[in-house]
């Protein structure tokens, strides 16, 4: 089985190879699928995940969730259910054996439906706890993804074999190992789901006042109980997953629009510049003018896969 599973990962690390030659980030023809390059290692890259599946082929990356590192490299995955501010890293890259990965939409719907549909996906596993999985590759579930990266050099089966294949994986890793998180969080009522209606809406308005009262509402949960739950399923309260929307928006429009700090902090939600120059430091280390001129000169404009 390790030996059929490392010629499937072999195989799935030369079909990315042949479809991205350059390094970055790519939109596959797949809907839904993206693809990702990079030859070198990369620190500091921010971005809100999920809800995605993350299958590195060649190489290796960490994430950096509410201040809990989670690695994972060849022949493993990391599936995130709900959107998720993260710091990552790049930690294995080198232009000969360049970081080659891929990244599915996961169809939280069809998951839900899913679960209703299959009595074996809905087992007794399910769990609350950080909305951020790894797992060991399964023959059926590498099979599945390999067929789908493929499915971009075969345009004319896309319309039909992309939605099966979708479904395919959806299934495979709900019934996987560790995916009991995932399972909480598309089942009705379970305090995971409503913690999932708080981060969409969070995500929504990141750059309105928070009133905590008001996000309790709207997921139907009482303050403290929102706490208690937010932070577990995310790493952070939602105070400090709006503060780090905002930090993430604001280092993007001042990396890729240009925009000057006291621009972006504005655009960002920020009401003082030196409340936001103040939490950006805290956040990356930097004044904002000084990390966006250095992450220019290192090339590392792009966000990582």
């Amino acid at each position: 089985m390790e030996r059929k599973l490392a010629e499937l990962g072999a195989e799935l690390a030369e079909t990315l190879n042949r479809q991205v030659r350059v390094e970055g980030d790519y939109a596959s023809e797949v809907p839904g699928l993206h693809l990702f390059r990079r030859h070198t290692p990369m620190v500091g890259a921010c971005q809100v995940y999920g809800p995605v599946f993350t299958v590195v082929a060649q190489g290796a990356k960490a994430i950096d969730v509410g201040g809990e590192l989670i690695a994972f490299g060849e022949l493993s995955w990391l599936m995130t259910p709900i959107h998720i501010p993260a710091m990552s890293r790049i930690t294995k890259a080198s232009p000969k054996r360049p970081y080659l990965a891929c990244a599915i939409t996961l169809d939280m719907q069809a998951a839900r439906e899913m679960i209703v549909e299959f009595d074996a996906v809905a087992c007794d596993d399910m769990k609350s706890g950080l909305a951020v999985t790894t797992g060991a590759m399964t023959l059926e579930l590498l099979d599945a993804v390999l067929r789908m990266v493929r499915l971009a050099e075969s345009p004319q089966d896309i319309a039909i074999l992309a939605k099966l294949l979708h479904r395919e994986i959806l299934y495979r890793l709900l019934t996987s190992a560790g995916s009991g998180v995932m399972r909480e969080v598309v089942t009705a009522g379970s305090q995971s789901q409503r913690v999932a209606r708080a981060v969409d809406w969070l995500r929504a308005n990141f750059r309105e006042p928070l009133r905590v009262e008001q996000l309790a509402t709207h997921a139907h949960m009482g303050v403290s109980t929102l706490h208690h739950h937010f932070r577990q399923l995310t790493g952070s309260s939602p105070l400090q997953f709006q503060k780090q929307l905002r930090l993430f928006e604001a280092r993007r429009l001042m990396l890729v629009d240009g925009a000057d700090a006291a621009s972006a902090a504005y655009a960002a939600g920020y009401e003082s510049v030196t409340q936001f120059n103040r939490e950006y430091r805290r956040q990356f280390g930097q004044p904002p003018r000084k990390n966006v001129i250095e992450l220019q000169r290192a090339g590392e404009l792009a966000l990582s896969g």
